[in-house]
């Protein structure tokens, strides 16, 4: 796995001046020292006073004689998994049992054993199946520039263009999940089943995106713990005579809560999830 980058540079004149209008506090471009603004008749935009040019960013601007910021990481991945698996029937009753282990060897190393259990219940008179299930699973980091992004906040050229977050470690560690689902199929005769699936999901160290500036450029970020809970609706119709029909309805909400806990920058469509105790506030639905 690499992270690569060879054309990285500023091409906004007003990003990071080191000069501000004296009238409207506006960023000028066309200059490249805060010591140049008191003798153009403007102000300077030292940090040291309280400004918010960042001189290590200017070796990178390219409005202002830089050139181009190149990055290469590199890190191997290994994952192996190893899992067994069963399945009991006793009347009415069938259930699966299994476990899975794996052994992830990335930047962070993870051993995690993980249970899967599943039982369901035919009432056959009234052709019903209830069912619920039980699995624990490893999450780990998406590998999209995953080497720059557990190094880009300690990155003093990246960690201003990525909004890192003071206190936030680099390092993506594997999370878990443990991961609920209800069901119940009825069966109307041989014309129609219509299923119901209840869904709960509960990870720790939930993992998400940031975003570099306005460029399509992503890095992975990890979240204290994310809850998804959510829904599926199925109702079908068995072939008759040549013709079927089903209809599929579901809704799930994802919310992820704060404190990031890994990973570089931060994702902030408008800032509200930062009045907020849960990010993605709003329930995400989906229907098909």
């Amino acid at each position: 796995m690499w992270s690569r980058y060879r054309y990285l540079g500023i091409v906004n004149p007003e990003y990071n001046s080191p000069c501000v209008d004296s009238v409207y506090g506006d960023p000028l471009p066309g200059f490249t020292d805060p010591s140049q603004c008191v003798a153009a008749g403007d102000l300077s935009n030292d940090p040291s006073i309280g400004g918010t040019f960042n001189p290590v960013l200017l070796p990178y601007d390219l409005t202002r004689g830089g050139s181009e910021y190149s990055y290469f990481g590199h890190a191997d991945i290994k994952q192996l998994a190893m899992y067994v698996e069963d399945e009991l029937h006793v009347g009415n009753w069938t259930a699966n049992l299994g476990m899975r282990g794996d052994l992830y060897n990335r930047l962070a190393v993870s051993r995690q054993p993980e249970p899967r259990v599943g039982v369901a219940y035919n009432i056959k008179p009234s052709a019903t199946v209830q069912s619920v299930s039980y699995a624990r699973m490893l999450e780990t980091p998406f590998n999209e520039n995953l080497v720059l992004s557990s190094q880009g906040c300690s990155n003093a050229v990246l960690a201003p263009l990525l909004l890192c977050n003071a206190g936030v470690a680099g390092t993506l560690e594997p999370g878990f999940r443990n991961e609920f689902h209800a069901s119940l199929q009825q069966a109307f005769g041989k014309h129609a089943v219509v299923s119901g699936e209840y869904i709960w999901k509960y990870t720790h160290n939930a993992f998400d995106f940031s975003i570099l500036g306005n460029t399509p450029i992503t890095f992975p970020i990890d979240w204290h713990n994310s809850k998804i809970p959510g829904y599926a609706i199925r109702a079908e119709v068995p072939q008759v005579r040549g013709f079927s029909a089903y209809f599929v309805t579901s809704s799930v909400a994802a919310r992820f809560f704060p404190p990031q806990v890994a990973g570089a920058g931060a994702t902030r469509f408008d800032g509200s999830w930062l009045n907020c105790s849960v990010w993605r506030c709003s329930p995400l639905s989906y229907s098909h």
